[in-house]
């Protein structure tokens, strides 16, 4: 069971989750921050870049979809989750996803591709109101 709590409400239905569960077996339980998921703002931006990282190298060694330049971003800094068994089933390792990122994680895997791009002559759009810009600002204070 997972629970987030962000208001009194919620911290008393986790206490009742907790006084309510069956000792019979021990319980674990860890308490952290919370990270917030990326925003959909920041989603939006990352295939924007995408997009337009597709047209410029197709003109230049192409053909590139904003998929392809997808994959090759998670490959080059996101990296794979390890392969795994399940039964008799070998899975292969696979890219990681960028869905399950934090906001932090998120902008960091951004400003890596922000960079890349910018190496290899690609100027990425920067919106001047996007929270990408926003998030790294308030890093940099």
């Amino acid at each position: 069971m997972n629970i987030t709590i962000s208001s009194e409400e919620q911290r008393k239905r986790a206490a009742e989750a907790i006084l309510s569960a069956d000792l019979s077996k021990p319980l674990s339980m860890t308490l952290k921050p919370f990270q917030p998921r990326r925003t959909l703002p920041m989603n939006a931006l990352y295939w924007q870049w995408l997009t337009h990282m597709a047209k410029h190298f197709s003109e230049k060694a192409g053909p590139f979809t904003k998929d392809d330049m997808h994959d090759l971003m998670k490959h080059q800094f996101l990296g794979y989750a390890p392969a795994r068994k399940i039964s008799r089933t070998d899975i292969p390792a696979q890219l990681k996803s960028t869905a399950s990122l934090t906001k932090g994680e998120m902008l960091a895997y951004m400003e890596k591709i922000d960079a890349w791009a910018a190496d290899h002559g690609c100027l990425l759009p920067r919106p001047g109101d996007s929270e990408y810009d926003q998030m790294r600002e308030a890093q940099n204070v």
